[in-house]
């Protein structure tokens, strides 16, 4: 039986609780990201993002958030595989 991660659910509900920018409510935008490094700082995950503008934010993880986010992401690319195929 499964369990189901408490922070996970507490971010999803919170994410799912913001405007969503497709109804032109509320536009926002989402800079492009162009590279990434990922660094290992004892038990932590950084990773440094550099945005197409030249900025650059960073984000500690535990491994535990760092392997969600590998799971996220690869159920968004096989759903843009999917999806988003050129007819």
């Amino acid at each position: 039986m499964a369990t189901e991660d408490p922070e996970a659910r507490e971010w999803l509900d919170y994410f799912m609780s913001q405007p969503s920018s497709q109804g032109g409510e509320m536009e926002m935008e989402i800079p492009e990201a162009r590279s990434f490094i990922i660094e290992v700082c004892g038990e932590d995950i950084v990773l440094i993002i550099k945005f197409a503008d030249g900025r650059e934010r960073s984000l500690s993880m535990t491994a535990d958030v760092a392997f969600y986010l590998r799971e996220y992401l690869a159920v968004a690319l096989k759903s843009t595989e999917t999806y988003c195929r050129p007819e």
